[in-house]
């Protein structure tokens, strides 16, 4: 393999590391995502269940000695206007969301999901555009 080519494989590659892409990353689907979460195991996500697991993910995500998240700490999970919206107190230099506004932006998505109006998430919901970004979100 001609050395320029080589290079440019090691490059490509180390890129893919780096991004995650490759490494298990991948967003599970509805099904997965609810044996995940849904902790008394009638098939469905509670209010509780989702704020219990989120609340989880948010103290992985965010930087140790941190009491917010990032836009970079979400990285690819929310987009810039989502996470605009979920900000409501903005004005630090780096905008933050705050454990409160990443469980309310949660549970945003929950009661958009909720199509059926009860009070859980079924696998159809969670199927639904507000579901995939709950799970996009949590993952």
């Amino acid at each position: 393999m001609p050395k320029l080519l080589f290079s440019a494989v090691v490059a490509t590659a180390g890129v893919l590391l780096v991004s995650g892409v490759g490494l298990g990353q991948s967003v599970p689907t509805a099904a997965d995502f609810l044996k995940m979460v849904n902790t008394d195991n009638d098939k469905t996500i509670s209010i509780p269940e989702i704020d219990a697991f989120a609340t989880k993910k948010f103290d992985e995500l965010k930087k140790p000695g941190k009491q917010a998240l990032s836009m970079g700490d979400l990285r690819d999970r929310i987009s810039q206007a989502d996470f605009d919206a979920a900000n409501t107190t903005s004005g630090n230099a780096v905008p933050t969301l705050s454990k409160a506004e990443f469980l309310a932006y949660v549970d945003k998505l929950f009661k958009e999901a909720n199509t059926v109006g009860k009070s859980t998430l079924s696998e159809t919901e969670l199927n639904t555009p507000a579901g995939e970004k709950l799970i996009h979100l949590l993952h």
